[in-house]
């Protein structure tokens, strides 16, 4: 299966948000879909925060409480203040 077809890997989009903190970017844009946990993007993110990085994130399309229905990555806005959905 291609997960590019519909989805793509976490550990990519850790990558990438690692390369934004290497060079220096101040905001990440994140308007991927929501999907389960994940420590490692929790990581990925909170050390975007320690860099003084905005993490913009989509909150979703699907019409779910988040409050009741985690959905990250904008679940973690809970517990890291340099996210904004």
């Amino acid at each position: 299966n291609d997960p590019s077809a519909t989805t793509g890997w976490t550990s990519d989009a850790i990558r990438a948000l690692d390369y934004s903190i290497v060079m220096g970017a101040d905001i990440t844009c994140n308007s991927w879909g929501g999907g389960p946990y994940d420590r490692g993007l929790e990581e990925a993110i909170r050390s975007s925060a320690w860099a003084k990085q905005l993490f913009v994130v989509a909150a979703g399309n699907e019409m779910i409480d988040l409050d009741t229905t985690k959905q990250y990555p904008a679940a973690f806005a809970e517990e890291i203040r340099n996210i904004l959905n």
